[in-house]
């Protein structure tokens, strides 16, 4: 039988009836009116004892085989609209069933595998191809169903993406950065953190510049003391990049248990301690606790630990802020002067130093004070 697209076996061939379907005489092995005659349907009883499908729903296996002759993106949104009326499934779905076109007016037929039906983000247009950027909404269903196409990047993905970032970017945009953290944030998990935990560099911001850095040397400013110290470095920054956004799963602490997770220190465990420059030959004194922690501090620490963004609980709060009860006040007679550094993996090391009337030991439950020389002082 002679047809559209060449001389066909009769079990090749395929009746056309424009009445029947929305596919186009042109699309498939249909057969060849113009050669035979329009009279040819007449011989419909003659033509299906010989083999040819006379019925265009039923012809969608061949139409199928012939799919991928084609090059024409409104020829084949087409026939992938016919196959669907058709309810036709492929025997192989990880086949080249997708076709991508390009600017050149060409383009390629890529494996499902390869392709989402959507990035909302516009992250990945150079790992995975994005089908609503081709096809009309009505076809994305058939995508997915049919070919088993996913809606979006998968948290493999994402970090395939970061690994690809890491090697091959200077410096990412912020909209970027935040797109791709608030997707961690939102789906994070034991399995996310297990590829994620593989990455080795980091956000960080520097004079406005999204780069990357080494996690060795990118830290979490859990002590506000040490990141203002050294945040005054020049042409640096050391502490870990946050978007800025009002989503619960964009908190702050949200975001500190990612990073911790993943293999960023915390300051206040990376930074080593110089003591001696003060306290080595000051022998401080024991004051009155209760006149500097008292209830107006109390709520102050509370009101600063309420903030949503740090995401602490009322019980947490509390059990806090109890801590500040078995505080030791100590006094001395000179300003406290500690000196704080921190080594990178190159093997440098920078070094800070601060002098405060007051000093925080954490891990021992005591404030160092310079005394006033003014009474009351404490009030100071």
């Amino acid at each position: 039988m002679r047809t559209k697209v060449g001389f066909r076996c009769p079990d090749e061939s395929i009746l056309f009836d424009p009445k029947n379907s929305s596919i186009r005489i042109e699309d498939g092995p249909f057969i060849d009116e113009a050669f035979y005659g329009s009279e040819i349907a007449s011989f419909r009883d003659a033509l299906a004892a010989i083999g040819v499908s006379v019925d265009v729903r039923h012809g969608h296996e061949l139409v199928a085989r012939h799919l991928k002759s084609h090059k024409n993106r409104a020829t084949i949104s087409r026939i992938y609209t016919y196959l669907k009326e058709c309810n036709w499934e492929p025997a192989n779905k990880t086949s080249n069933w997708i076709w991508i076109p390009n600017k050149k007016k060409s383009g390629e037929w890529v494996s499902p595998l390869g392709c989402v039906l959507h990035d909302k983000d516009n992250l990945f247009s150079l790992q995975l191809h994005v089908l609503d950027k081709y096809y009309d909404k009505k076809l994305l269903d058939f995508f997915s169903h049919v070919f088993g196409v996913r809606n979006g990047p998968s948290a493999e993905d994402h970090c395939k993406l970061w690994s690809t970032w890491e090697s091959s970017v200077d410096a990412l945009s912020v909209a970027d950065c935040s797109a791709f953290w608030q997707f961690i944030a939102k789906n994070w998990s034991k399995n996310m953190e297990k590829l994620l935990s593989a990455c080795v560099k980091v956000p960080v911001c520097t004079d406005g510049t999204m780069v990357l850095s080494k996690k060795e040397d990118v830290f979490i400013p859990d002590d506000l003391l040490l990141k203002d110290l050294f945040d005054k470095l020049p042409n640096r920054s050391l502490f870990i990049w946050y978007p800025s956004s009002s989503l619960p799963s964009m908190s702050r602490a949200k975001l500190n248990n990612i990073y911790g997770s993943i293999g960023v220190q915390a300051i206040s465990k990376a930074v080593g301690k110089n003591d001696s420059l003060t306290l080595e030959n000051v022998s401080p004194t024991k004051a009155a606790r209760g006149k500097v922690i008292n209830v107006g501090m109390m709520k102050l620490v509370l009101a600063f630990l309420s903030d949503p963004a740090l995401d602490i609980s009322a019980e947490e709060r509390h059990k806090i802020v109890s801590c500040l009860l078995d505080v030791t006040v100590l006094e001395t007679s000179e300003p406290i002067t500690v000196g704080y550094s921190v080594k990178l993996s190159s093997g440098a090391v920078l070094d800070v130093k601060a002098t405060r009337k007051l000093r925080w030991e954490r891990e021992s439950s005591k404030l160092y004070m310079q005394k006033s020389k003014r009474a009351p002082g404490y009030k100071e």
